[in-house]
């Protein structure tokens, strides 16, 4: 295993409904993927005789940017 940073991702939603007629509803969500948008760096250089030996040069870009996002549901 490689030691290295962390990963710290918040995925954080909020839903709420609303009461319309009889048997409907209205719903309202709001949904943040990776809330924070912090930077998830690399492993540190692991190549010895490097000058950069033990230094984070890069981000890992499998984790998306922040990503937001609204639904409104009508339920009848």
């Amino acid at each position: 295993t490689e030691l290295g940073p962390g990963v710290n991702n918040w995925d954080i939603g909020i839903a709420r409904t609303f009461p319309t007629f009889e048997r409907q509803r209205l719903e309202f969500r709001f949904e943040m993927f990776n809330a924070f948008n912090r930077a998830h760096f690399d492993t540190p250089n692991r190549t010895m005789p490097s000058p950069i030996f033990g230094r984070v040069t890069n981000t890992l870009l499998s984790i998306p940017n922040r990503d937001l996002q609204f639904a409104l549901k009508y339920i009848f």
